[in-house]
């Protein structure tokens, strides 16, 4: 048990959020939170504290994104006529938050908040919806989460991968062919690299078969 027992106040939390971001950035470790004790809500829900008792290089975060979803939407958050048992563990063994805000309120302005930490409003592409074309969207160049925390962005839908680190991006569409992208000259995709790249291709989709192995399959 951490030895702060007082409630984190809304400035004492930002502060902490600050910190860690500070210390994942300059690569120092990061200790977790606390798991909560229940989804349900109300009263039995832990307070949210820092725990020094397990130590990690770095904050382990699952973020998932989901279109058009509600906030009673989750039988974690009270949901009476959805299931969601595998997001329930994830909240009984994590921290679940009751108060948020999502930077739009449609799917590609949602993703631009989310990678950029700005207003979309203020990123080239960020209020179009849908984005009709790829001559439209973010700067290579510009900031964003995954240059922040160094980490691989993964993504993946029923017949569909991808994978971006750095400004490289591994994909494979419907068609089960692999393709390599150079996003740093090529914004667009529009110059497949994976035939003159097989030894980064095999990286990025190595990469990509390691974080799917820990997932839950798709339904038959």
């Amino acid at each position: 048990m951490s030895s702060y027992e007082n409630k984190l106040s809304r400035r004492a939390f930002t502060g902490a959020v600050g910190v860690a971001a500070a210390a994942t950035a300059a690569g120092l470790g990061a200790a977790p939170a606390q798991a909560a004790e229940t989804p349900s809500a109300g009263p039995a829900d832990r307070e949210f504290r820092a725990s020094r008792g397990r130590p990690s290089r770095r904050p382990n975060i699952l973020f998932i994104l989901g279109d058009d979803l509600g906030w009673a939407d989750l039988s974690a958050y009270g949901s009476p006529h959805i299931r969601t048992p595998n997001l329930d563990r994830l909240a009984r063994q994590g921290v679940r938050f009751t108060d948020a805000y999502s930077g739009s309120a449609t799917c590609s302005p949602t993703r631009f908040s989310l990678y950029t930490g700005r207003y979309p409003a203020r990123t080239r592409g960020g209020l179009a919806e849908p984005i009709a074309d790829r001559s439209v969207g973010l700067e290579p160049t510009h900031p964003t989460l995954e240059k922040a925390v160094e980490r691989d962005l993964f993504w993946r839908v029923r017949g569909e991968r991808a994978l971006r680190r750095g400004n490289w991006k591994y994909y494979r569409g419907k068609s089960g062919r692999d393709q390599l992208f150079d996003l740093a000259g090529d914004i667009r995709e529009q110059a497949d690299k994976a035939t003159v790249e097989p030894a980064r291709l095999a990286e990025l989709r190595a990469a990509w078969e390691a974080v799917n192995a820990g997932l839950l399959p798709y339904p038959a």
